[in-house]
């Protein structure tokens, strides 16, 4: 073969090894190089048998690339490494190929200077995907030293184990990756992006360990090693957000999370979008907006969906499905869920995501009968009366009327109720619950399901006595509840509770400026509540289909409060 075509035949020989035969043409185009010249060369190889086709023109001899590599000076075959690893370099860039480990390792046998932001990248990206089986096995057999850099080594290597236990680990395996001591910075000039990435796993397991006071600390110090950064930024405001929600700090809380989609929109970094997008649409259904936090699950779910987070957009529907059970929309609500239930396909979906999502088709189901208008039917309850499922037959129980049942389940059951919530995941889908990831955030120990039995229990009791000694008794222990209680304007059911005591009282036969006072609280506090729906129509739904908000209303249109 003629000695000017050794270069391009070399070129054609890495080509193949990265790239596509389609692709040839494009690359070799936005270097510069004519296609006429790229015609030439694959007419020549076909003639001369190097190559089969024009369509493939690899050399299909068996060693060509090494046989010509040895016969090519080191400047020639520095030139061709420069042509492809620039155009791996250049896509990575424009967004076209996203970085992971074996591109790192391609970009090691190309010769590259290591880039600390696009190893960091790399690691986050094969995490994120679930294709970090490359990093373990380097890390078995000793070469991921040799690809992210000896100095570097210490701290990446605490960064992958600590970020796939958050991602993909239980709360045993998470616990076990951070009893490992944090490194300290290696070398003169250690890379502010590996220390970030640090801090922000410490923020997430503090988190999940509910530890706000050295969760508070950590996302400061990750907040300031991020302002250097630009692609390989760690989601600090979302971390951030997330420490406000669980402090209950609402208000900086929605602040933060409008930043931190900002930030990922702007970085490209559509990953985090999507969770960023998620855990906005729940501070905003702590807050009320529910229109708003609809907007945003529906963000979430779009871009977990085209990144192929299947789980992530399953538990961004199922928000929405919570969303609009919210508004009082609950045949919507029961179509959400028992589409996610038919998502499983043949093998099905896993126990805890299959136990959450019935307990709430039933817990919709026993509201569309409820708000039906005709006398109720109790819909059939659920295979496994536990955590989310024995909450909704107690709801449920209360709505027929069963309220003996009621009673026998708030005795027996109580903590059987109540989800294990001694880890709260945040970097990962967490179907243990449906008020996981939301209101479990900021309402925590079990509070929210506390609340709900006690109000239920003693809504039963009124039912089932006639003993004037007994009401008195259900209503002190009714006003501990209200004294002792601090209810939040974070709790979407804190008018629900305050609408119960009005009951309470009106069953008692309390006096009656207690009960406009009682009655006027509730509405108020719901009138709070609907005010910040920034969308008239589902303003309204909420106020009037929703099947407690809309009693309320009824009794605040007999009070002369409307």
């Amino acid at each position: 073969m003629p000695r000017e075509l050794w270069e391009i035949s070399y070129g054609f020989s890495l080509l193949g090894k990265y790239f596509p035969v389609f692709f040839f043409s494009r690359i070799l185009a936005e270097e510069g190089i004519g296609l006429a010249m790229f015609e030439k060369a694959l007419d020549m190889f076909v003639s001369l048998g190097v190559a089969d086709t024009r369509e493939d023109p690899r050399p299909r001899i068996p060693g060509f690339a090494s046989r010509v590599e040895y016969f090519l000076d080191d400047h020639r075959k520095e030139k061709v490494r420069v042509l492809v690893r620039n155009r791996i370099l250049a896509w990575i860039r424009a967004g076209k190929i996203r970085p992971c480990f074996n591109l790192l390792k391609i970009l090691c046998e190309l010769g590259w200077e290591r880039n600390n932001e696009l190893i960091l990248m790399a690691i986050r990206g094969d995490i994120s995907n679930g294709t970090y089986l490359g990093i373990d096995e380097a890390l078995r057999k000793n070469s991921f030293n040799l690809l992210v850099g000896e100095d570097n080594a210490l701290e990446l290597r605490y960064i992958f184990q600590t970020m796939k236990a958050l991602v993909h680990g239980d709360k045993v395996q998470i616990r076990k990756a951070f009893e490992q001591p944090v490194p300290g910075t290696a070398g003169l000039k250690p890379f502010s992006g590996y220390r970030a990435q640090i801090q922000a796993n410490l923020v997430s397991y503090h988190l999940g360990m509910k530890e706000l006071d050295a969760a508070s600390e950590t996302v400061k110090k990750a907040m300031l090693l991020n302002q250097s950064l630009s692609e390989a930024a760690v989601p600090a405001y979302r971390l951030f957000s997330l420490v406000n929600l669980s402090k209950q700090q609402i208000d900086e809380a929605l602040e933060y999370f409008s930043f931190a989609l900002d930030h990922a929109e702007r970085m490209k970094q559509f990953d985090e979008l999507g969770i960023a997008a998620y855990f906005a649409a729940g501070a905003q259904f702590l807050f009320g907006n529910l229109a708003r936090a609809e907007r945003y699950v529906l963000q979430s779910e779009q871009s977990s969906r085209a990144l192929g987070k299947g789980e992530w957009a399953d538990r961004s529907r199922f928000l929405r499905g919570k969303l609009r059970f919210e508004v009082g929309h609950y045949e919507e609500a029961l179509e959400i869920f028992e589409s996610l239930r038919r998502g499983g396909g043949e093998g099905g979906i896993p126990r805890d995501k299959d136990l959450t999502i019935s307990a709430w088709s039933y817990r919709a189901r026993v509201f569309l009968a409820a708000s039906g208008g005709g006398k109720f039917e109790k819909p059939p309850m659920p295979r496994f009366l536990k955590g989310d499922a024995l909450l909704f037959e107690i709801e449920a129980c209360y709505l027929a009327g069963d309220y003996k049942r009621v009673l026998a389940l708030t005795a027996e059951s109580k903590e059987a109720c109540m989800m294990d919530d001694d880890f709260l995941f945040t970097e990962q889908p967490d179907w243990r619950s449906g008020f996981a990831q939301c209101e479990l955030l900021s309402i925590s120990g079990n509070v929210l399901w506390e609340r709900m039995i006690s109000v239920y229990a003693a809504l039963a009791r009124c039912h089932l006595t006639t003993s004037p000694e007994e009401k008195t008794d259900i209503l002190n222990s009714m006003q501990r509840f209200m004294r002792d209680e601090f209810i939040p304007d974070v709790d979407p059911n804190a008018a629900v509770y305050l609408y119960v005591w009005y009951l309470i009282l009106q069953a008692s036969g309390a006096a009656q400026v207690d009960k406009n006072t009682a009655i006027s609280m509730a509405f108020k506090r719901l009138q709070l509540r609907a005010s910040r729906i920034d969308d008239p129509e589902t303003r309204r739904d909420y106020l009037n289909l929703h099947y407690w908000n809309g009693a309320l209303s009824l009794a605040a249109k007999e009070y002369k409060l409307i």
